[in-house]
C-alpha cells in the first residue's frame, strides 16, 4: 500500500549557493512519496535556473516562477498548488536529515497527531553550533492547550514552520500574512490551535543555517518592527480563542517590545518608531498593571524609565556579561 503524498514547499530567493544542498536533502528522504514545490519568488540571481535544472533530474520536483512578493507570498503559492495529504516547509538555505519526514509521519500516525515537530540543529559554515532543544532524546505528545503554552514560551514548539509536518487540513482556509516579515511568528498559533494533538521528538532532523544574511542578523530596519505587529496580532488571537493563556502572551509581548527597542538602538531610521513603541509599551503596562513579569524583564523596564540610551547601555553590559553578542 502506497504511503500518502507529502508536499514539501521551498520558497526560493537569492539562494544560488545553497539551494542545491537544500533540494538534494529533500530528494534523499527515506520517505519517497514526495511532491517538492520550489517557488522561485522572482529571484534576481541564478536560483530559478538552478531549480529548473534540479527539476530535470527528479520528476517529483515542480518549479513555480512568480514575481517577487516575499517569503509568505511564496509559501502561500506553494500551499495553493499543493496536492499532498501532508505539508512540510524547508527554507532554501537550510537542509534536512534523510529520515526527517519518515520519522515525523510515523510519529503522527502513532500518536494520532495533526502536527509533528522535531529538534533543530543550528549550523554555520564550520558545522554544528548548537541544538535549539535541550535534549535530543525527548519525545512526547501534547494536547492543544499545552502545545499553545509551549509555543508562547518557545519551549520545544517553535514558531518556525520548517521543523514540522502538518496534516493538510491545518491549512484549509489559512494562509500566511503577506507584506510583513516574521509571518511565521504570526501564523503558528493558528496552526497549533487547529490541531487536537501535537507530537514532538527532540531528534535534530532540521538543520538551520546561521546565515549572515538572515533577518535577525541584518542591519536593523524599520521593517523589523513587524515582530511587534505580529505579537499584537497574536495577542488578539489568544484573547479571542485561548483567553486562559492570555497572561503568558501579554508577558511575552513586553519581552518582544523590549528586544526590538534594544536591537533597533543603532538605527537612525527607526528613531521615531522607537519612541512610538516606548509610548505604546508604557500604555500597555498601565493597562495591564498585574502582569506576571520575570525579574529580568522588570530590571529591563527599570532601566528603560531612564530613557532608551540608558536602557541600551545597560543591555550591552548585560549581554556582555552573559556572553551574548548583540
Amino acid at each position: 500500500m502506497n504511503k500518502p503524498l507529502i508536499t514539501v514547499i521551498v520558497p526560493v530567493y537569492k539562494v544560488e549557493q545553497y539551494i542545491e544542498r537544500c533540494v538534494r536533502s529533500i530528494c534523499m528522504q527515506t520517505y519517497q512519496n514526495l511532491e517538492i514545490i520550489l517557488v522561485d519568488d522572482g529571484s534576481p540571481d541564478q536560483s530559478g535556473k538552478i531549480c529548473d535544472e534540479l527539476a530535470k533530474q527528479d520528476s517529483r520536483i515542480r518549479v513555480i516562477h512568480k514575481e517577487n512578493g516575499g517569503q509568505a507570498s511564496a509559501r502561500n503559492r506553494g500551499l495553493d498548488e499543493a496536492n499532498g495529504d501532508f505539508i512540510g516547509f524547508v527554507d532554501a538555505d537550510d537542509w534536512i536529515a534523510p529520515e526527517m519526514y519518515e520519522s515525523l509521519y510515523t510519529l503522527m500516525k502513532q500518536q494520532t497527531a495533526q502536527i509533528a515537530c522535531c529538534g533543530i540543529d543550528r549550523c554555520n559554515d564550520s558545522g554544528h553550533v548548537s541544538y535549539f532543544n535541550p535534549s535530543v532524546d525527548e519525545q512526547f505528545t501534547l494536547n492543544r492547550n499545552d502545545a499553545m503554552i509551549r509555543l508562547i514560551e518557545n519551549d520545544r514548539i517553535t514558531s518556525s514552520p520548517c521543523d514540522k509536518l502538518y496534516c493538510k487540513s491545518i491549512f484549509f482556509g489559512l494562509r500566511m500574512q503577506e507584506g510583513m516579515i516574521f509571518e511565521d511568528f504570526e501564523i503558528m498559533h493558528h496552526c497549533i490551535f487547529r490541531a487536537e494533538r501535537v507530537a514532538y521528538t527532540g531528534m535534530p532532523y532540521y538543520h538551520y543555517y546561521l546565515s549572515p544574511n538572515s533577518t535577525l542578523r541584518q542591519t536593523f530596519t524599520p521593517k523589523q518592527f513587524d515582530s511587534v505587529r505580529a505579537s499584537e496580532m497574536r495577542l488578539d488571537f489568544y484573547q479571542q480563542n485561548s483567553p486562559e493563556n492570555l497572561e503568558i502572551v501579554e508577558a511575552k509581548h513586553v519581552e518582544i517590545c523590549l528586544d526590538v527597542l534594544y536591537r533597533s538602538r543603532k538605527s537612525s531610521a527607526c528613531k521615531q518608531l522607537r519612541q512610538q513603541l516606548k509610548k505604546a509599551l508604557a500604555l500597555f503596562l498601565r493597562n495591564h498593571p498585574s502582569l506576571k513579569l520575570s525579574s529580568k524583564t522588570k530590571i529591563k523596564l527599570l532601566f528603560l524609565r531612564f530613557g532608551i540610551p540608558v536602557y541600551s547601555m545597560a543591555m550591552r553590559v548585560f549581554y556582555w556579561l552573559s556572553g551574548h553578542k548583540m
